[in-house]
């Protein structure tokens, strides 16, 4: 079993925790760690996947095409096109 860690899935209800006190423990953290909560989990991909991506190419649209390719990709956004996700979503892939 993998450790539990602080993170979105927990509040979005992506993942159970242990126990209904420990998912109240993930959830007060990533509340307090969030600048601003959005409705639906944010985009978190694994650092090494966004990294090799990001090594192949560094067009923000070519690094979106590699992770949907190697299905790294949310199934919400596994059905999006790059131009479909948003300008929020592009901006920060842009600061990559």
């Amino acid at each position: 079993m993998y450790p539990v860690r602080p993170g979105g899935a927990h509040y979005y209800g992506k993942e159970e925790a242990a126990s209904d006190k420990e998912e109240e423990k993930l959830k007060k953290i990533y509340e307090v760690s969030q600048i601003k909560i959005g409705d639906e989990m944010p985009f978190q991909p694994s650092y090494r996947s966004l990294t090799v991506a990001y090594q192949i190419n560094q067009d923000p649209e070519m690094v979106y095409g590699i992770l949907k390719r190697n299905s790294q990709l949310s199934e919400e956004m596994e059905v999006r096109s790059y131009d479909e996700i948003g300008d929020t979503a592009r901006k920060r892939s842009n600061n990559v």
